[in-house]
């Protein structure tokens, strides 16, 4: 530890509370996707690269800013994991086809489906950043509520009311597109 840095001792010491405080933040679901060894890793590269522009008055304010570190780090993790995303995975596409055999499914609607899932991706892709978060951790990453306003450094509450706005610039969106493509 003698050949550290004193910005580098600093942080290496506020990793052991962190490490804490990510055990019992992160729901089991995301321990299971995420390495918090990994998280914390990171979090100490970040941290050391940014501790010369930043003023700590206490070891509360150095221990706050690591964590929105964290956060950010284990938001970046998930999205790597998951930064692949199909209409079908292939138990899907087992239970589509027994859908078409029996014919409860028929072609026409399983393209009417791809089509939807395309004009939704786009407007998905017309919110604003914190609204993709939302959806992103809602549905694709199956987050609660409580969670969520963690990641997002935020209340419950406030997570609940940011969904909701995104799922009406949503509608408003699938609404503009629906007007544009029936009129073509």
């Amino acid at each position: 530890m003698n050949n550290l840095t004193l910005n580098e001792q600093e942080v290496l010491r506020m990793l052991g509370p962190l490490g804490k405080h990510l055990q019992a933040t992160l729901s089991p679901s995301l321990l299971a996707k995420l390495s918090v060894e990994d998280i914390l890793q990171e979090t100490y590269i970040r941290g050391v690269a940014g501790f010369e522009t930043a003023q700590f008055q206490n070891d509360s304010m150095l221990l706050g800013w690591l964590k929105r570190i964290a956060n950010n780090v284990a938001i970046s993790f998930i999205r790597k994991k998951d930064s692949s995303t199909t209409l079908f995975t292939s138990s899907s596409n087992d239970i589509a086809q027994s859908l078409l055999d029996t014919g409860e499914l028929t072609p026409s609607t399983l393209v009417s489906a791809e089509e939807n899932r395309q004009l939704l991706a786009i407007a998905v892709t017309k919110l604003s950043e914190n609204h993709q978060r939302v959806i992103q951790m809602r549905y694709h990453e199956q987050l609660p509520f409580e969670e969520i306003a963690l990641v997002l450094n935020t209340t419950a509450g406030a997570a609940r009311g940011l969904h909701r706005n995104a799922l009406d610039k949503l509608r408003e969106y699938l609404g503009d597109m629906a007007r544009f493509i029936s009129s073509q």
